[in-house]
């Protein structure tokens, strides 16, 4: 398992890379890899970061087969990337339908405006 968390840390780099050094000096000092491992989805606090850290818990305290969660993992989250693209490409759409009205209205008000008040000029 130390061996994977090494080789996947540096293959993403980062700040990934810095907390998962960090990981491996604690468990290398002596602390029980799902103690550190649990200090460090607290320290980073982000929703998948910890969602990852405690399917990595499961997989080493259960002995599983890491491949196949590790997989429907990144499936999951592949596809909670998607919904969250397609809620803002939404909102997006209703604010774009406004300013496309305030473009198409103000046209046609002249258009048909202006006549009538050309009209209404001539008149008095």
């Amino acid at each position: 398992m130390t061996d994977a968390l090494i080789q996947s840390a540096y293959a993403v780099g980062g700040v990934y890379k810095e907390e998962f050094e960090q990981v491996l000096r604690e468990y290398q000092a002596g602390r029980n890899l799902t103690d550190v491992l649990i200090d460090t989805a607290y320290r980073v606090d982000v929703e998948s970061f910890s969602s990852l850290i405690s399917l990595l818990i499961k997989i080493y305290d259960k002995g599983v087969e890491a491949a196949e969660k590790i997989q429907q993992f990144t499936n999951d989250m592949q596809e909670k990337k998607k919904f969250l693209i397609m809620e803002k490409a939404g909102k997006a759409s209703i604010k774009l339908i406004f300013i496309s009205m305030i473009f198409a209205l103000i046209p046609l008000l002249a258009v048909i405006g202006y006549p009538a008040f050309y009209n209404i000029i001539q008149a008095i």
